[in-house]
């Protein structure tokens, strides 16, 4: 089923999505007019300039006309995903795109998740310095996470609380964030809680998108199963 994710409802989502593709250095297509141009995605760290990067510099003549309209597509696997844009500047190889307000999928996920169950450095805790307790991390993006907890949290991890917590990375100091518990229920002896961060650096985002793509292409960790909650916006 296709999924569109506008700015108005998920324009962190949109952001977190581009940063991941870029990161991935993922292979696009660009069609302008009967064109379809051959390139990758590349978007600076402030969020503010999206280029893509022509596998041939003479593949679209120098000058194009700044406002032409684009779409830009690409794969993950058998997921296709595709956007409008419009030329800002076009110099060389580099093509100088206006950021997206949408983006069209064929899978309702706009953010790749990967499970981190068990695996060495992962870690997430909730609380303040003084009283910080240890979850267990099973799903991470860069939008949010998914973590198992004592039933007896259940009244305080309630859909819509907002909470003080700690992410720790491989090999990195933990960092805070804010997250807000989107959903929660019991499994077995345990709740399973999806949260989705509020507050987290742009170099943390950035840090956690390009270990899940060192983990996916490894082969050792998959995108998460159906049965994780979900945290994503709706």
């Amino acid at each position: 089923m296709t999924e569109l994710f506008t700015t108005e409802q998920a324009d962190l989502d949109i952001e977190a999505h581009l940063m991941h593709i870029a990161l991935n250095e993922q292979s696009a297509v660009m069609r302008v007019g009967a064109l379809h141009l051959m390139g990758r995605l590349e978007l600076d760290p402030d969020i503010e300039a999206l280029e893509f990067v022509l596998d041939r510099s003479t593949a679209l003549e120098d000058g194009t006309v700044e406002g032409t309209a684009v779409q830009i597509e690409y794969w993950n696997g058998d997921v296709s995903s595709r956007f409008d844009s419009s030329i800002r500047r076009h110099e060389g190889e580099r093509v100088r795109l206006t950021v997206p307000t949408s983006v069209v999928r064929s899978d309702r996920r706009l953010v790749p998740r990967c499970t981190v169950e068990g695996t060495e450095g992962f870690r997430f805790l909730l609380g303040s310095d003084s009283n910080m307790v240890p979850m267990k991390l099973i799903d991470l993006s860069n939008t949010g996470l998914a973590f198992r907890a004592p039933v007896a949290m259940e009244a305080r991890l309630t859909s819509g609380s907002a909470l003080m917590g700690w992410l720790g990375l491989p090999e990195q100091e933990v960092v805070p964030v804010q997250v807000d518990i989107r959903n929660c229920r019991i499994v077995g002896s345990t709740l399973l809680v999806g949260a989705r961060f509020e507050d987290i650096r742009r170099a943390d985002r950035k840090a956690i998108s390009r270990l899940i793509i060192g983990l996916r292409q490894s082969g050792l960790n998959d995108e998460s199963d159906a049965y994780m909650p979900e945290y994503e916006s709706t």
